[in-house]
């Protein structure tokens, strides 16, 4: 398919072809470019709404809490571990469980990144030891004697748990914890084994041990209070979490941007729940803002010189009249391009919210809302939920759009 606009042929997207400015229509090309167009602009895949709030410590309907049960909770938590939360939610118990499955749900997050950085640390490590006291490190004594006692015993108990058998290096590294590993930058092992070290360890970044160490004890912190089920709500997640990135991408850029590109810490911190607002994260935790509006006057050519995850297309008085995506345009271009050509400029947005029905395809909803309320009104024919806030009721604040699969 030949796309002309104003300033000639152009390629929709990026699609491989074998003639200069073209796309194929076949379906399966169609449905690749549909497939693309979901993640154009960091857009969520479809199901992964649904997903924010129902994975991790989320109840999967909608679920009652009465002052029995919410003393059986207490009860079995213990009153020590439930008070520090009902602290926190000023003695109203409701709110102190959606605290407890946020801090869950949170935690959960964490455990990829931490894994894949703690992996990656370890790892890199091993070889500088090696280097330095010879392939069977953990057993040798020049390396034992520069060891902390605290240090020494964590190795030992290391070895210790192998007791069938004589563990290898790669057993025993497998059983040290983060705190091991931590330890072994504080100031006592500087000249030992860091000196000239650091730059090997971290090939990416100029860091000394001095200025790597309050970060790694950093992230240790954090790791041992969600190893032991305690309260994360007070720690600085998006800054320790941006931490953790920085450690694996100090030892591969790569792997730090697989890391960030898979993590879902930013997406968990959304669905923090509100003091007096319903089970659950709200709406406006899960919408998604990025969301650019459009006159009903202006042409698919605009459209592309604003590319967004959503559009709001609006009337001459600006008020918001209906949603769009991406996956809306490719389609109405399907239907509307003349033999192998379509001009941008002949095609009106207005013309296309009415071919793709776009006026009914969402329902307002209040962002305060519960996001636990949304499946009863996806079970309808419409395609978007329209965040607005009490003091806009008109506005449009954000989208949240249905996932392919039953809710």
């Amino acid at each position: 398919m030949r796309i002309r606009g104003p300033q000639g042929r152009m390629n929709l997207f990026p699609l491989k072809s074998e003639t200069p400015g073209e796309v194929f229509t076949s379906p399966g090309a169609l449905d690749l470019v549909l497939e693309r167009v979901t993640c154009v602009r960091g857009a969520l895949p479809a199901a992964s709404y649904k997903e924010i709030y129902t994975l991790m410590a989320e109840s999967q309907a909608p679920y009652s809490y009465t002052p029995g049960l919410l003393q059986e909770l207490e009860a079995n938590l213990s009153s020590a571990r439930f008070g520090a939360y009902l602290i926190r939610a000023g003695h109203h118990r409701d709110y102190a469980i959606q605290l407890y499955l946020y801090n869950a749900r949170l935690a959960k997050s964490l455990l990829f990144p931490l894994h894949i950085m703690e992996v990656s640390l370890r790892n890199g490590i091993d070889p500088i030891l090696t280097s330095l006291y010879g392939h069977g490190w953990p057993n040798e004594f020049a390396f034992r004697s520069t060891l902390t006692a605290k240090s020494n015993n964590s190795l030992q108990k290391a070895i210790d748990r192998f007791k069938k058998k004589t563990p290898s290096k790669d057993d025993i590294i497998s059983e040290l914890s983060l705190d091991f590993w931590s330890n072994l930058f504080r100031p006592e092992y500087d000249r030992a084994i860091w000196q000239t070290n650091m730059r090997i360890l971290f090939p990416h970044v100029v860091i000394t041990r001095a200025a790597f160490q309050p970060q790694i004890h950093e992230i240790n912190k954090l790791r041992n209070r969600i190893a032991h089920h305690e309260p994360i709500l007070d720690a600085n997640i998006s800054s320790i979490h941006q931490k953790i990135i920085e450690v694996t991408s100090n030892r591969s850029t790569d792997t730090g941007n697989w890391v960030k590109s898979h993590s879902t810490v930013a997406n968990m911190l959304r669905t923090k729940p509100k003091a007096n607002s319903a089970p659950g994260p709200c709406i406006s935790d899960i919408a998604d803002r990025a969301i650019t509006r459009i006159k009903c006057n202006a042409t698919l050519q605009d459209i592309f010189a604003q590319p967004a995850a959503f559009y709001i297309a609006t009337d001459r008085e600006e008020k918001d009249l209906a949603i769009f995506d991406q996956t809306d345009v490719i389609k109405f271009i399907s239907l509307k391009r003349e033999g192998e050509l379509i001009d941008f400029s002949e095609h009106s947005i207005d013309e296309l919210v009415a071919t793709m029905d776009c006026i009914n395809s969402f329902v307002f909803f209040d962002e305060n809302e519960s996001a636990a309320t949304l499946p009863r009104a996806l079970r309808k024919k419409v395609r978007f939920i329209a965040a607005f806030d009490s003091a806009h009721p008109g506005t449009i604040q954000g989208v949240i759009v249905k996932a392919h699969r039953r809710y």
